[in-house]
């Protein structure tokens, strides 16, 4: 029987969704070639990753961002794990750090809004969901899994990478553009890097249709920019906000680093060192009119 669509995304347990993307997370690496081996790149993309986190879904569990050694394919994608790739060819592509903090809200905006776990609930539908639950649940348990169990379990691996590859539906594309908007003008980027990036994508469609391009499924990308425009001003018509181009330059294709090129530390959000940068000023004043 036919999942309802308001239903998707309810049945599928948070520990199946992550066990699942555990386990197909090494077979899609190697599908792009595997794991850049640069830690610049690494570093930065997570660092950049992470600032986003306070403003989204589910920002305050794991997520680890890699990027995949593949240049000839541009795409990005999330698993339930919390696991968020960016090819290489993506990165070629994006021109500042802003269009990366859209790239990285919108895979953040997948996982956090559980998109994965609605697309499991659409591909394994109702009949075996409850059976691999079960056999996932014995198995983090360490219970002996039955062959039938085993089987369905290697089914369900078998259904995630091309649901996930084979792109989300409009609506979610669309929910998941907005999530990227929204964080990455909260951790202070421009919001028309969420626009930018989309221009490229458009001056592509041509070129490559029907081929394995970062979010080729539907909509277009004429109807995201339209969307995106249309939020931007609606909820941001007078924000600005930071594009860092040269650094993104410098370091994706460069030799600098995120320590190079700046002095926030890896990993803290700005605003949070501001902040604490602000409270250290403070006590310093008092301190100093103590001693008067």
């Amino acid at each position: 029987m036919a999942l309802a669509e308001a239903s998707l995304g309810q049945l599928t347990p948070i520990f199946v969704e992550k066990a699942l993307g555990d386990q197909v997370a090494p077979e899609l690496e190697r599908q792009h070639g595997g794991v850049d081996p640069d830690p610049r790149i690494a570093e930065y993309v997570a660092w950049v990753g992470r600032k986003l986190l306070p403003f989204s879904k589910r920002g305050q569990d794991p997520h680890v961002y890699k990027v995949l050694r593949s240049e000839k394919i541009i795409n990005a994608f999330a698993l339930g794990n919390g696991n968020v790739y960016v090819t290489r060819g993506l990165l070629n592509l994006i021109q500042d750090e802003a269009e990366l903090a859209e790239i990285l809200g919108h895979e953040n905006g997948h996982y956090g809004l559980r998109h994965i776990a609605k697309q499991i609930d659409w591909g394994i539908g109702t009949s075996s969901l409850l059976a691999v639950s079960t056999a996932i649940y014995m198995s983090i348990k360490g219970d002996k899994l039955s062959e039938k169990d085993k089987e369905r379990m290697q089914a369900a691996s078998e259904i995630i990478p091309t649901l996930i590859l084979n792109g989300f539906g409009r609506d979610q594309e669309l929910e998941a553009d907005q999530h990227g908007l929204d964080t990455m003008v909260r951790a202070g980027y421009d919001p028309m890097g969420a626009v930018s990036i989309f221009q490229r994508f458009q001056k592509l469609e041509p070129e490559v249709q029907g081929l394995d391009v970062f979010f080729r499924s539907h909509p277009t990308a004429k109807i995201r920019i339209s969307d995106l425009e249309a939020r931007i001003r609606r909820r941001y018509p007078n924000v600005t906000g930071e594009r860092f181009a040269d650094r993104y330059q410098s370091i994706v294709h460069g030799t600098s680093s995120v320590s190079d090129e700046t002095r926030i530390l890896p990993g803290i959000p700005d605003e949070v060192l501001y902040i604490g940068g602000g409270i250290m000023l403070a006590g310093g004043v008092v301190a100093v009119l103590l001693s008067l």
